[in-house]
């Protein structure tokens, strides 16, 4: 694992083998970050998050405890995901986007596996495979 020395990592927290954990980032306790995930700066992993293995998490994201993502998995930058949400395999957030899970005693949000959220979208409902959503204009 390579920390960068601003990093703050729980003990209780899981690290993989070949991570890296940026610069001014906090993983918090029970968190499980799989083998040859990338965390750049300034993101926060909540408390139980899961990241599968050899995921990117870009610069400012915010995972929010209950969170769970797949392999292989990329959320640009400022990406933030909240509540009860489940991420699948291959998937591709783009920046700015929000994602907001059930809340507790709900079923998750799930986005299925292959799927590409759009930058700056705000996503509260289930995205199927292959799905790429592109942002709606307001009237």
């Amino acid at each position: 694992m390579n920390t960068h020395p601003t990093a703050v990592i729980s003990t209780h927290a899981k690290m993989g083998e070949f991570t890296y954990i940026g610069a001014f980032s906090v993983v918090e306790r029970g968190a499980d970050v799989g083998e040859g995930t990338r965390i750049m700066s300034h993101v926060s992993i909540g408390e139980g998050v899961h990241i599968g293995e050899y995921c990117f998490v870009g610069t400012g994201c915010v995972l929010d405890p209950r969170v769970v993502l797949g392999n292989r998995v990329t959320l640009g930058p400022r990406v933030t995901c909240s509540g009860l949400l489940v991420i699948g395999d291959d998937c591709q957030l783009g920046a700015g986007s929000v994602l907001v899970g059930a809340t507790v005693g709900l079923e998750p949000l799930r986005i299925k596996k292959n799927s590409v959220v759009e930058p700056g979208s705000v996503l509260t409902e289930e995205v199927a495979i292959y799905e790429d959503l592109v942002e709606k204009e307001v009237p």
